[in-house]
């Protein structure tokens, strides 16, 4: 839970959305599965540590071999409902990176990438909104919204910022970074602006 939301009474934190809640609850699971495999993994171990044989028709090595699927289970799980999320997130920055490079005239080089350089880093940054204001919803870490924001960008598959090639956007020496990062800042406070004028209005009504 972010810092803003433990300090705000339950009923006023913002709900995450119903996918981040599912991942939040096969995150819990795996973490359940881990623990039962683990647990089970030193039970099998101490045994075979103190000379008893054990086949792949044992007990112990079949609750092992189980547990362990539920944890593969459960990643693939997660890493699934992840990908939905980028893609729900993503849903038209893609649109927006294509019509911002139309808008620029960003011309793709031989490299089959068009240059950052010939467009203004507000521009660029601001094709990020989408993700930024879902992920600056419920969570106040500047640097922890950019990393999500930059993996989703790298996850998707095309690129959700072609024309533009994302090492570039991304780059922490660059121009664009610094924009992006003003950006989740601003977008934080205004979240937290707005928060504190929905608590006062409840206090007074």
């Amino acid at each position: 839970m972010s810092g803003r939301a433990q300090n705000k009474p339950a009923s006023e934190i913002a709900a995450p959305s119903p996918r981040e809640a599912e991942i939040d609850i096969l995150q819990d699971r795996l973490h359940e599965a881990e623990e039962v495999a683990r647990d089970l993994q030193l039970r099998v171990s101490s045994r075979i540590g103190m000379g008893a044989t054990m086949s792949t028709e044992d007990s112990r090595a079949i609750e092992l071999k189980a547990a362990r699927d539920r944890v593969t289970e459960l990643r693939m799980a997660i890493n699934d409902a992840r990908s939905t999320l980028d893609r729900e997130m993503l849903a038209t920055v893609p649109d927006r990176f294509a019509a911002c490079a139309k808008t620029f005239g960003a011309e793709v080089g031989p490299n089959g990438w068009a240059s950052c350089s010939g467009v203004p880093p507000e521009a660029l940054a601001a094709c990020l909104d989408p993700l930024i204001v879902a992920l600056a919803a419920n969570q106040v870490s500047v640097p922890r919204i950019f990393n999500q924001v930059h993996h989703a960008i790298e996850r998707a598959r095309p690129s959700a910022c072609s024309p533009f090639l994302p090492s570039e956007l991304f780059d922490t020496s660059g121009a664009v970074h610094n924009v992006i990062v003003e950006r989740i800042r601003q977008r934080v406070k205004d979240a937290e602006t707005n928060s504190l004028s929905q608590q006062m209005q409840t206090t007074t009504t």
